[in-house]
């Protein structure tokens, strides 16, 4: 039987995840991987890999986070996102960020 924390959290992270705009001005609203909670970054379609560079902190369970990146001479790009800040993710959680310091 599935854990009621984890159907939860991903029913809420569906209904806080969100494209809003159009064309250039399109923005992609992505959750807090550690809550749900709204708004855990706003990512323009212009500026992607400056947006997710930057570390996040939830307002909500005040975790914080950071994506990685790793580019190839071939151009290919990889990220990785990692949790920098707060408390460990709550034991249900599926899928943990490794930690990193700041």
């Amino acid at each position: 039987m599935p854990d009621p924390a984890l159907a939860e959290f991903n029913r809420r992270f569906w209904d806080n995840h969100r494209i809003e705009g159009y064309g250039l001005d399109v923005e992609t609203h992505i959750p807090c991987p550690f809550c749900a909670a709204p708004d855990f970054v706003i990512i323009p379609l212009l500026e992607t890999e400056e947006a997710m560079q930057g570390e996040q902190t939830c307002a909500e369970c005040g975790r914080s986070g950071r994506h990685l990146f790793d580019r190839s001479q071939e151009g290919v790009l990889k990220f990785e996102f990692v949790q920098t800040a707060g408390d460990d993710p709550p034991s249900w959680l599926l899928s943990k960020p490794r930690r990193v310091s700041r």
